[in-house]
């Protein structure tokens, strides 16, 4: 992986929606991300407001299994720890935009990680296998911070993987699912200095909502998908 989240103090509503103030955020600068997640390829992101739904979606009878026809999907555990840190150290340029290098006990953290008001049935921390290879990690929120939207919290390919249009297959095929989940936003961010997770995103159908968030560290670039 190669995440770390910023811990979460409390619940503040933005021209964005509902996010996140975070401890190292100074007081000063509006909270326009928070649940931040820091990747290679990801970031995080706030779900746009749709105040006039008032659906819900069958998030209990969710199969993740059909997230992907080529991968073995399923829930990361603590078992998973040493193949997730593998997977992550192998990804060095994410670091280079989004220090501290990853560690055991920094992804024991992300996998229990939650904003204030969800609960771990909205949470689903995610590998995709090729038999004993972990090809991806994806850190999934449901309804958040609305019933409309998916949150994708982080997403890191194993690196023989890269480059070669796994990523993005992995991403068609998850955008699908939520959508037969009657999601119609998937939102997430990332840094922007970081130029692969840029071209990552954009390449797959990702536009900037205009929000735009920096503290001290980083500078934040939300972006959005119409399903």
């Amino acid at each position: 992986m190669g995440l770390r989240y910023l811990r979460i103090l409390n619940e503040k509503q933005t021209q964005g929606g509902f996010c996140y103030a975070a401890k190292s955020i100074e007081s000063s600068v509006p909270p326009y991300l928070a649940y931040i997640s820091r990747f290679l390829v990801f970031g995080t992101g706030i779900a746009e407001l749709d105040r006039e739904h008032t659906g819900g979606n069958n998030k209990a009878d969710m199969d993740i299994s059909y997230i992907s026809s080529v991968y073995d999907v399923r829930k990361l555990s603590e078992e998973d720890i040493e193949d997730i840190y593998q997977l992550a150290v192998e990804n060095p340029m994410y670091y280079q935009y989004c220090p501290p290098f990853v560690t055991r006990e920094t992804i024991l953290k992300d996998m229990k990680a939650l904003p204030a008001g969800k609960n771990y049935e909205d949470k689903y921390y995610i590998g995709f296998w090729d038999k004993e290879k972990l090809a991806a990690v994806m850190d999934l929120l449901l309804d958040y911070p609305d019933k409309n939207t998916a949150f994708v919290g982080f997403f890191m390919m194993n690196r023989s993987l890269q480059g070669k249009g796994v990523g993005s297959a992995i991403i068609e095929e998850f955008c699908s699912c939520m959508k037969n989940q009657k999601y119609t936003y998937i939102r997430l961010g990332y840094v922007k200095d970081n130029p692969q997770s840029r071209r990552f995103w954009m390449k797959n159908h990702f536009e900037k909502t205009g929000i735009e968030y920096s503290d001290a560290r980083y500078e934040i670039v939300v972006l959005q998908r119409l399903l």
